[in-house]
């Protein structure tokens, strides 16, 4: 508590009453006090016949700001007693996962820290379990685990998938819930005869490569082929893919029996992507001027009669071993705006004379 003037002149006067005069002592003279902190006081001033009390404490009102950067995640505790306001700068990076983890034991361990996880369990025995879904597996008396689930994101029966891991799947597979299939998921399964799934949008590497018996292959909603991913395919003779917009290399390389493609939406000819499709008559693709026909990409198309290019924005660049000059019955047909640009284009000027209005295409 603040002493103040007024306590103390009360003091005083106690004083003087009690003790003034007590020995014959008149008091004389006047004290000073200062007081420069809060607190209780107490000072003698019998001796005195007046008391000059000064009172400087300051109100302790916080003021000014305080800056506090913050930097790194956890708990930070900072004062600010002493300041109106605090002015707090979060500069703290997005937790980014990198680097790997390295497994060498059955278990469950976080990963959450890292962007891959290189598991290397060294089991005592041997043998392969082979993995056909998703799921818990006890692998602690393997030597080792193959892991080739045909699917992401659903259906599908358990037999059926073990069908295709082992590879006695045959005949036609048919199913609307996948939306992925992995790399290598029907790989060699030569008596698989057609493929139909509604609801797949990505096919990825080497997926379907050497299905021998393949025929037919639907799919309404995929829009990205990986690489290789029908490779040597030589008795598959369609696909429908109307909503395809990728095409990766060699995809459908060594097709051999494959004789028509319509991709409306596929911008692009990656290298060897029709590469050794000896039947093949008829690419009706929308091309881009952004994008190349690569090397190789009608390497061996022999039979190709007509290449349909109907974007209007520009010339599609063309890689010079294509492979398109030594088709000798071909017709390249573009937009009638873009013939005479097409004719003088760099390596499209090497087939000019192969080059005619998209309005002369007539469907055969």
């Amino acid at each position: 508590m603040i002493m103040n003037s007024e306590a103390l002149m009360l003091a005083l006067a106690f004083g003087n009453k009690s003790g003034g005069g007590g020995g014959g002592i008149v008091p004389s003279g006047t004290k000073k006090i200062n007081i420069t902190e809060n607190g209780n006081y107490k000072s003698d001033v019998t001796d005195y016949a007046a008391v000059d009390v000064t009172v400087d404490v300051p109100q302790n009102e916080p003021t000014g700001t305080k800056e506090i950067s913050i930097t790194e995640n956890g708990v930070v505790t900072e004062d600010v007693a002493d300041f109106a306001t605090a002015q707090i700068t979060v500069d703290v990076p997005i937790h980014e996962p990198s680097g790997t983890i390295n497994i060498t034991e059955n278990g469950t361990h976080d990963v959450s820290g890292y962007a891959n996880a290189d598991v290397n369990v060294p089991n005592p025995s041997t043998g392969t379990l082979d993995i056909a879904a998703n799921g818990n597996y006890d692998v602690s008396t393997y030597a080792g685990v193959s892991v080739n689930v045909p699917t992401s994101g659903g259906g599908g029966d358990d037999e059926t998938f073990k069908k295709i891991i082992n590879g006695t799947y045959d005949g036609d597979f048919v199913n609307d819930d996948v939306i992925s299939v992995r790399q290598y998921a029907f790989y060699g399964l030569t008596y698989v005869n057609s493929v139909s799934m509604a609801s797949v949008d990505t096919i990825n590497p080497y997926a379907f490569s050497e299905c021998k018996w393949l025929t037919t292959a639907n799919f309404p909603k995929l829009t990205d082929i990986e690489s290789s991913a029908f490779y040597d395919d030589y008795n598959l003779v369609s696909i429908n893919a109307p909503m395809l917009a990728w095409l990766e290399t060699n995809a459908f390389y060594g097709c051999s029996k494959l004789e028509s493609v319509v991709f409306p939406l596929l911008p692009n000819m990656r290298s060897g992507a029709f590469s050794g499709c000896t039947s093949l008559k008829k690419v009706d693709f929308l091309g881009s001027k952004n994008w190349t026909i690569e090397s190789r990409a009608f390497s061996n198309c022999t039979s190709l009669e007509a290449l349909i290019i109907r974007e209007t924005d520009g010339v599609m660049p063309l890689n010079s071993s294509s492979g398109l000059s030594s088709i000798s019955n071909l017709s390249v047909y573009v937009p009638d705006a873009l013939v005479d640009s097409y004719k003088t284009a760099t390596n499209w000027s090497t087939i000019a004379d192969k080059i005619k209005p998209l309005s002369t295409y007539v469907e055969s």
